[in-house]
Order: C-alpha cells, then structure tokens, then sequence
C-alpha cells in the first residue's frame, strides 16, 4: 500500500507561557491507495517524524505528541499534527533532564517508552523520630547524673532519618522476594551507603495496565504488571543495637581448692547486687564488660546486637 504526506503546516500553531515553555506544531495531509485503509503505523512512518526528533528550524524544540483524525474516508485522506515542545522531559530514572536535539531520551528514561524498560524513580523524604540517649555526642562518655547513675527516665532527644522510596514496574507478582527483605539490612555497601544502614521498612504492591510493544511489532499493546514500591531507612549509626549493660545481679567467682591450697576449679555464680541499707538493688545498675558492678561511667559497658537480619541488595529490584 503506498501512502503519502504532504507537510501542509509548519509552527502555524504556537503557545507560550511565564515560564518560557514554548509548543510548535507542524500538521501533514497523509493520502492511501483508493479503497484501503493504512494502519496508524503506516500514516506515521509516512510522515517521518519520531518521539523526541528535533524540530528541523528549532534545535531545542522536540516532538513530543501527536494526533491523527481522518478528514475524507471517501478520498482515504488524514490529518497528522506533532506537536514540538521545549518543556522539561518526565523521567523516570536517574539521567538529567535534556530537551535538546542532540540528547532526546530513550525509552527507559520517559513515562512514554516500554514500561519493561523504564529505570526506577527514587524519592527521598525525612522522617523524624526519638531516641534514648545514651552517649554524649561530643565525648562519647555515657549519659549519667552526678551520683553516675543513668538518668530515669532516661533521656530522649529527636532524631531526623532519610527515608528512601523505590518505585519500579515489574511483570512480575512476587510477594515472597519482597517479603524476604522485609525488615533486612544492608549485608554490605549499596549505592553509597555503608553495610548495615539501611533497612527495608515498607512496600505497596498494585497491579496497573502499561504500554507494552514487543520487539518487531508495529503497534503498542497493554500490558497487566506489577507498580511495586519499596521503602528503606537510612540509620547512619547502623541498625544495630548498642544496649547499655545493667542487671540486678553481679558474677561472682567460687574456687576450689586442693589439699595445699591451689585452685582445681572455678565456679561462676551470681550474687544480688545491694545498696546502701544492704537490700537488693530494686532497678537495674550499669555492669562492666565482666558482669561485675560498675560505679564509675567509665567503667559502663555497652552490648552491640545485631537486631535484623542481612540481605543482598543487589537484587532487591526485581
């Protein structure tokens, strides 16, 4: 089938706004064979012109939509305009914005390409919560009163987190990879951010409908998949915890003895810790890396857990 166009208009339509986006559109007349009818494939690639071509006067001007109506069915005659613009492109992915001729996006950076090949958006928002302090953020000497003492209540202070969200589209529905990451940090450096900082807290999954066209073929299809979104907080400190050392009992050592005095065996037991009057302590007191009562805040202990799991973030999108 042999169809034709004819440019017929060329910036003829022209818009400007306060913000110095400026739209251009230039329109073709298409004609077909008599007594056919072209697939909108057919009308296009007549006319030329590609999502993201330069206009051929205005180097930062880019096709960016376009419209086809049918004019006269008898005379198999249509209408084509693109419309060229300068205004900023919507990614999705982490490449910088362009509208120049000479860097238009591909696919996998427009909301307009295959969504199997766009790149995942990232957001990054703060949230704040509160903390017990337990350590001076200057000297890093244990938080205590006077008498060494950890204050009681103890003292919490606000604490600002980043918080990072993941939005990809997937043609896939795996609920259980997602929730393998589930409350998962970091087992190692991912995308700047130390092992062990970040930890996935959240996620949403919707089923949406996209534009799909498979290699080869001449028109777009929709395609069911999968809108997943994946949250993670930052812990600059690590998510690990660091738990100041207290208790109501100190270890004590119990020897035995042989017959000329050397010790044959040692024996762990645990004693209640007294006060002054010589009661058992009723709260729990700071205790030393060795179990015994610590008195001077020097001397306080503090025990790093492992709270969450690790996980390989490299395959966290999938």
């Amino acid at each position: 089938m042999a169809v034709t166009a004819t440019l017929i208009g060329d910036g003829e339509s022209h818009t400007s706004d306060e913000k110095g986006i400026e739209t251009f559109t230039r329109e073709w007349s298409v004609v077909g064979d008599a007594g056919t009818t072209p697939t909108f494939a057919e009308i296009l690639t007549a006319v030329g012109v590609t999502r993201y071509q330069s206009h051929p006067q205005r180097d930062a001007m880019i096709a960016r939509s376009h419209s086809t109506r049918i004019v006269d069915k008898a005379r198999n005659l249509w209408r084509v305009s693109w419309t060229y613009s300068n205004a900023p492109l919507e990614l999705t992915g982490d490449v910088p914005t362009s509208s120049s001729a000479g860097d238009p996006p591909d696919e996998a950076q427009s909301n307009s390409g295959n969504a199997t090949a766009r790149l995942p958006t990232i957001s990054f928002t703060r949230r704040e919560t509160q903390e017990v302090l337990e350590k001076d953020a200057i000297t890093d000497e244990p938080v205590a009163n006077t008498a060494d003492e950890p204050f009681d209540p103890p003292i919490q202070v606000p604490r600002s987190r980043l918080n990072i969200a993941i939005n990809y589209k997937s043609i896939l529905i795996d609920v259980p990879h997602v929730l393998a990451y589930l409350d998962t940090v970091n087992d190692a450096e991912w995308n700047g951010f130390p092992a062990g900082t970040l930890r996935v807290v959240d996620f949403q999954m919707k089923t949406v409908y996209e534009n799909y066209q498979p290699s080869g073929a001449t028109e777009p299809a929709i395609l069911r998949m999968t809108d997943v979104t994946i949250s993670l907080e930052h812990k600059k400190e690590g998510w690990g915890l660091s738990v100041l050392n207290r208790g109501r009992r100190t270890k004590v050592n119990s020897y035995t003895r042989n017959d000329v005095g050397s010790i044959v065996a040692t024996v762990e037991t645990w004693q209640a810790i007294t006060d002054d009057t010589g009661q058992p302590v009723q709260e729990p007191v700071p205790l030393k890396a060795d179990g015994t009562r610590a008195t001077d805040p020097a001397d306080f202990h503090y025990l790093n857990i492992a709270a969450y799991e690790e996980s390989d973030f490299d395959n966290l999108i999938k």
